[in-house]
């Protein structure tokens, strides 16, 4: 069984992406348009990573990375920050709230496999 992995970002060509990048890897894929979909959907999964955007409307990335972390029971599930920001800011903020890798959107298309890979064994893939 192919481990998944949890998407969120308001954006829907990133959400398009993401998937297409990661299906091609072998990787199972759900794709949350918005943070309130997500916490819907983490209600019936439990993915093995999930991949946050960092700026969202209603609740960005920290409050919902905190949130997952904090009253889901999900603090061992790896947490990977997506932006399109790239400070130093960026890597702090989300690192306090719990997110384990951080991965700027204009280095996404080179580095999204990688990062994933450093956090599930490859071996299971395919």
């Amino acid at each position: 069984m192919p481990f998944s992995v949890m998407v969120v970002d308001d954006d829907e060509q990133i959400l398009v992406l993401v998937e297409i990048l990661l299906r091609r890897q072998g990787y199972s894929v759900l794709k949350a348009p918005s943070p309130f979909a997500a916490l819907d959907l983490l209600g019936g999964n439990k993915p093995d990573l999930i991949l946050l955007d960092y700026m969202m409307p209603g609740m960005n990335g920290v409050e919902l990375c905190t949130h997952i972390r904090t009253n889901l029971g999900l603090d061992k599930v790896p947490i990977v920050m997506l932006s399109a920001v790239d400070t130093e800011e960026f890597i702090r903020v989300s690192s306090e709230a719990g997110a384990n890798g951080q991965i700027p959107k204009a280095e996404m298309h080179r580095r999204l496999v990688q990062e994933i890979n450093n956090f599930l064994p490859t071996a299971q893939l395919k």
